[in-house]
């Protein structure tokens, strides 16, 4: 019998900042890895696990830059993969500068 290949796949992950680091002032820029198998990527950002009250978008590239609350606050962050026909998550979470 034949079986095919099946391409292994892994979602995109964030290399910096690093994760559950404190964020160093407002201008925030996240990059990430390609993954394997992703071929697109979208970024939420918000106050609360999986909100985007800050940030939502599609994005082209593997980095955004955003500016962000410096209140303190917890900063949630969800970066989705698309794999083989549906989004997958990944989720982060950093500290609010203070100024």
């Amino acid at each position: 019998t034949y079986t095919a290949f099946t391409q292994p796949t892994a979602n995109a992950a964030m290399l910096a900042p690093a994760p559950g680091s404190t964020l160093t002032g407002s201008a925030t820029t996240f990059i990430w890895d390609t993954g394997v198998g992703v071929s697109g990527y979208a970024l939420w950002v918000g106050s609360s696990p999986l909100s985007y009250d800050i940030y939502q978008g599609i994005q082209s590239g593997q980095s955004r830059t955003l500016t962000l609350p410096t209140d303190g606050r917890t900063i949630h962050v969800t970066l989705w993969s698309w794999i083989n026909g549906s989004w997958q998550p990944n989720a982060y979470s950093y500290t609010a500068s203070l100024q």
